[in-house]
């Protein structure tokens, strides 16, 4: 139908006026302009683009239903927006007591957690995330704040593996070997912080990465009834860690959920490895 209004509104252009009106007319387009202008609104004869009253009723539900669901994503979108500032704030502020940026004022514990990350990024450069976490670390267990260390981290594809790269830095550091315990299986931030209670047998302990990182592995060790303070190693630049940032801002709303909505728990657990008492067991 469309087209047949095209084709007939063309000839306005080359047509005499008197050719065009007959054309017009001939399509309906003057008698849907006349009846508009005599005032007729009987829907029985609504001829504009050849809509009956039932194609009227329809287009009427479609805008009704597209206003009600641009209604729902506002509110969605209003709703989710404040379930994240929500989890964020929470998280932060549940965690601040218990944070400590200086080995002074930290107190001491049997074991300090080291959250892994990735060594080299995959530019080739070194990544600063990885290397302040050592430096924290071992500055730690050099004050004899800790007694041993669990590096916890990713282990899971051949060739990549966090754990015996975090010893490894440490072992330069002047940590000893047998002070290093390893877990394969921290694969997130939630397993690491559980198993180390449900594998390495430890209920208090000391967490050992960045400030925002460690606010999230206290909110859940809280939640979990462990004891924990958190060690902070030096962070990065706003403009180095951008990515890094916006991503732990979801990460703090997925805890939240995790924690209360969906009771999440470590992929792999295991036997227990109980840290002081058993031998350090490392991968093949």
């Amino acid at each position: 139908m469309l087209r047949r209004y095209l084709f007939a509104c063309y000839p306005l252009l080359l047509l005499p006026a008197r050719r065009c009106v007959q054309r017009l007319y001939g399509c309906g387009v003057i008698a849907t302009i006349r009846a508009i202008l005599q005032g007729s609104v009987a829907f029985s004869e609504c001829v504009f683009l050849n809509l009956n009253f039932h194609n009227l009723i329809s287009l009427n539900k479609l805008f009704l239903f597209l206003r009600r669901m641009l209604g729902f994503s506002i509110v969605s979108g209003f709703a989710i927006v404040g379930i994240v500032a929500f989890s964020n704030i929470w998280i932060t502020k549940s965690s601040e007591a218990k944070m400590f940026d200086t080995v002074t004022q930290i107190p001491k514990n049997k074991v300090g957690l080291v959250l892994g990350t990735i060594k080299i990024l995959p530019n080739g450069r070194l990544n600063y995330y990885f290397k302040y976490r050592i430096d924290a670390a071992a500055q730690l267990y050099h004050s004899g704040k800790v007694e041993y260390l669990l590096v916890s981290g990713d282990n899971r594809k051949r060739g990549y593996n966090e754990p015996e790269d975090m010893r490894a830095a440490l072992i330069e550091k002047g940590v000893p070997a047998s002070k290093i315990y390893l877990d394969y299986a921290g694969f997130r931030t939630l397993d690491s912080v559980v198993r180390c209670k449900e594998i390495f047998g430890q209920n208090k302990f000391t967490v050992v990465s960045q400030a925002f990182h460690n606010q999230r592995a206290l909110f859940i060790g809280n939640k979990r009834g462990m004891d924990l303070v958190g060690f902070n190693a030096k962070n990065v630049s706003q403009r180095y860690g951008r990515k890094t940032n916006i991503r732990e801002v979801l990460a703090k709303t997925a805890a939240v959920l995790d924690l209360y909505f969906l009771n999440r728990m470590p992929k792999y657990l295991g036997e227990k490895i109980i840290i002081g008492k058993d031998p350090i067991v490392r991968s093949d």
